[in-house]
């Protein structure tokens, strides 16, 4: 399991939503703004966003996306305020990654997603917004 860490404040060439620093944001907005946060994230990194907010009966993709190495990864966001609960990429638990695992399989199956692609896997991004400072610690191959 490779991990990678990255600060991010706010800056001329990394803007950030000023939405994400706003204290009194509600747990959903703050998941909203952390999911565009990650994939604004990717993009600057060279990814490429094939869907967002994917629905099946398993529950929700946050964001696929092909790595700069022509994979598709299905990435899961969790962003969280404090560590009072652990970091959050550890809200991942087994039964959460078996539900991802199945509604990554739909997505896959879907007549729609004709992607031409090197491999599939699932990695999940963690974000803490700490103060004025935004950590990023996307796991790769988490699962």
């Amino acid at each position: 399991m490779n991990t990678q860490l990255a600060a991010r404040t706010k800056n001329a060439s990394n803007p950030l939503p000023d939405e994400l620093l706003e204290p009194g944001l509600s747990p959903r907005s703050l998941g909203i703004l952390g999911e565009s946060y990650a994939e604004q994230w990717l993009t600057c990194r060279g990814w490429t966003i094939l869907d967002r907010n994917w629905h099946t009966r398993y529950g929700e993709l946050d964001i696929i996306a092909t790595d700069t190495e022509g994979v598709i990864v299905f990435v899961e966001v969790k962003t969280r305020r404090n560590h009072r609960f652990g970091h959050p990429h550890e809200a991942v638990d087994f039964r959460k990654r078996r539900n991802l695992r199945r509604a990554g399989s739909q997505w896959l199956f879907d007549r729609t997603h004709c992607v031409t692609h090197n491999g599939v896997r699932f990695d999940v991004i963690g974000i803490s917004v700490l103060g004025k400072t935004v950590y990023v610690n996307h796991v790769r191959s988490a699962f």
